[in-house]
């Protein structure tokens, strides 16, 4: 994103002589001469999906939800801009750092941030363009990941371990597939399906990606959460299983505290009996296990192979 003449487009769009540009992550920090900031990122989904995500924050706004960066409305009337036939959005920038999973205060202020959102994430309008999946994201990436871990676990009991991985997978496999296998058929056995498709026919929406990264605190200790790239229709109580699972290997008290955290968060979107039985399954599923495993194999062979282990006795106790 060195072009001139795309940051030209872009102080046009926004009405902003913009002084200083610096990389955060994966997006741009804008500096505006009139002290205003601006953080703006390429869009790599589709156009119908951009415009459906714009459409549900506003949809979110308007029931009272404060706690997640609007898009900007650009000089053009537009939520985005387009660029050599590529689509950039931009936000307003968030003052403020990643929550810590090892501080419970800001844990919790984030389990608030996600039931507000969840409260006001419901009758999201579908728009004619959108594609529903057929079942759950979550799900799906579960099941797929399962599928893997027991293709692979068959596959070196016969020819041998060629690394620490293998190893680990030897040793550990049996427990995992059994836990793993247990949580998801069990979920087929309480019809987790019905619910799915109660939550989408009300017009649900998950965020799909509810890390500590994603939620930033501010000087005033507001939490904002962030990044909606992934968002779609689905059961929310997939989004606090998943921030749930990826906090229990880094709290201090971890049973404790998450259960803590699922009072807190029902005392302002209560779970119903069903969602709570899910709830329940999936936190046995040992989602952070498969999750460093399926990466390290998929995306990362120079990954932490003391941390994956340090995460096994962890999960699997």
């Amino acid at each position: 994103m060195t072009d001139h003449r795309f940051w030209q487009e872009v102080e046009r769009l926004l009405g902003h002589r913009i002084d200083k540009v610096t990389p955060v992550r994966t997006v741009w920090k804008i500096s505006c001469g009139d002290d205003e900031q601006f953080i703006i990122k390429r869009w790599d989904y589709s156009r119908n999906q951009l415009e459906w995500m714009i459409s549900m924050l506003y949809h979110c706004s308007e029931q009272d939800y404060f706690h997640s960066p609007l898009p900007v409305q650009l000089m053009d009337g537009m939520y985005y801009m387009m660029y050599n036939q590529q689509p950039y959005i931009i936000f307003p920038f968030v003052r403020g750092e990643s929550v810590s999973p090892f501080h419970y205060d800001g844990v919790e202020k984030a389990t608030t941030c996600l039931a507000l959102y969840h409260l006001s994430a419901e009758r999201v309008p579908v728009s004619p363009h959108y594609q529903r999946r057929k079942q759950s994201s979550h799900l799906q990436r579960c099941w797929v990941r399962f599928a893997w871990f027991e293709r692979y676990y068959d596959e070196l009991k016969i020819q041998g371990c060629r690394s620490i991985k293998d190893q680990l997978i030897l040793t550990y496999g049996r427990e995992i597939i059994h836990r793993s296998k247990n949580v998801l058929h069990t979920l087929q056995d309480v019809d987790v399906l019905q619910l799915w498709h109660r939550e989408i026919s009300n017009g649900a929406v998950a965020h799909r990606d509810t890390a500590h990264h994603n939620f930033l605190i501010d000087p005033n200790e507001e939490v904002q959460l962030i990044d909606f790239d992934l968002s779609g229709y689905d059961l929310r109580v997939y989004d606090l299983w998943q921030w749930l699972s990826r906090l229990s290997v880094h709290l201090p008290r971890p049973i404790e505290q998450i259960e803590l955290l699922i009072e807190h968060y029902c005392t302002l979107r209560p779970l119903n009996r069903k969602e709570h039985t899910v709830l329940n399954l999936l936190l046995d599923y040992p989602y952070n296990t498969m999750r460093e495993l399926y990466r390290a194999y998929q995306y990362d062979q120079r990954s932490d192979d003391q941390h994956i282990l340090e995460t096994i006795h962890k999960e699997l106790g």
